[in-house]
């Protein structure tokens, strides 16, 4: 019998030792987590019930939402489950947002409001990053684009005619829902290219057909390019990335569509190259990389180095800006902006490791 108690004892203290060293390591691990800056914690912080604002203290906006979801959507740690319950949240508030009546998303009342396609967009955007249009009639969204535009937009007159910002955010809801055909685009491609020698009145009035040898928006007839705003150059091109049907053939097509080494010469004169977490640069990296001219970034010297450097250079900063999110002086719009220079270095880099 004592024997039996003395081992019983030891086996208890020895159980009860173990339990204890474990529960200590848990709260160094958690206090060492609680000390770390996370980006999750961050974003959590920038919730305000309805979305996520652009930094702490600020109100939340579709766009600072969207932004939010593509950052974590990139994020490999461990997620908060708070996280979970305010995207659930946020979904139920898109849902009631959704008029049976014109299809649309209404940002107010969507019995007395009407929608628009700047909200509607930016929300079945965030919808698709979550893999979420479960929640939604998408067909409503459809009877939405019809019932603006009965099919009647078209390429030839898209920089011409009309209201341009409504027919951007039109564009990009169609896009989200991958039917572009509801505005009346037929996406371009291989086969919307033509001869110099063919005879343009032997094809139907009502499509676009591209000249090999010239620029299809920089011929006076539909809009010239070169002479918008820089916004507008960002929107244009971003356009007519979106109606290309098939990613292989946009470096083709954009040549045809307009003069883009002109094009890329303008937009980087325009804006300093070497500032990574400015908005305006990410912009500027977003437009090129559609425009197939990611070689302007660079000086013609050693454009390999410079890419493995500038790669090097944006991690760098993304650890700085990771560190500065307890201090609050970092926006989800300037993460946002890093995040898509990173991934267009990435692709220029892989795409010289390739040659």
């Amino acid at each position: 019998m004592f024997r039996a108690s003395r081992i019983t004892r030891i086996i208890t203290v020895s159980l009860f030792f173990v339990l204890f060293m474990i529960s200590m390591q848990s709260v160094a691990a958690v206090d060492t987590k609680a000390d770390s800056p996370s980006l999750p914690s961050y974003i959590m912080r920038c919730y305000d019930g309805q979305g996520f604002a652009d930094r702490p203290g600020l109100d939340s906006t579709f766009q600072s939402t969207l932004d939010a979801v593509r950052l974590m959507q990139d994020y490999t740690g461990p997620i908060p489950r708070s996280y979970w319950t305010a995207i659930d949240s946020i979904i139920e508030r898109y849902v009631s947002m959704h008029s049976p009546f014109r299809g649309g998303f209404v940002d107010g009342d969507i019995y007395v409001d009407d929608p628009d396609f700047h909200t509607t967009a930016l929300i079945l955007e965030t919808l698709s990053v979550l893999d979420r249009f479960d929640v939604i009639n998408v067909s409503w969204v459809k009877r939405y684009l019809l019932s603006s535009f009965h099919q009647s937009l078209t390429i030839d007159r898209w920089l011409t005619e009309g209201d341009f910002d409504q027919k951007y955010w039109a564009l990009r809801t169609a896009k989200a829902i991958d039917n572009v055909s509801l505005l009346g685009i037929r996406p371009l491609s291989l086969d919307s290219i033509i001869t110099p020698d063919v005879n343009r009145a032997d094809f139907p009035e009502d499509e676009t057909y591209l000249r090999w040898g010239k620029f299809h928006f920089d011929d006076g007839i539909h809009g010239r390019v070169s002479e918008e705003s820089l916004e507008r150059k960002h929107r244009a091109i971003e356009c007519f990335h979106l109606m290309i049907n098939e990613s292989r053939y946009i470096p083709t097509i954009m040549d045809l569509l307009v003069d883009t080494e002109r094009l890329a010469q303008d937009i980087v004169s325009e804006v300093d190259v070497d500032a990574i977490t400015d908005i305006k640069t990410s912009k500027v990296y977003r437009t090129l990389s559609r425009l197939g001219r990611t070689e302007f970034l660079f000086s013609d010297e050693s454009i390999a180095h410079q890419v493995c450097a500038t790669s090097r250079n944006i991690v760098l900063k993304r650890q700085v800006c990771i560190d500065s999110l307890d201090l609050e002086d970092v926006s989800l719009s300037q993460l946002t902006a890093l995040q898509t220079i990173h991934q267009t270095i990435e692709v220029i880099r892989e795409t010289l490791l390739c040659k």
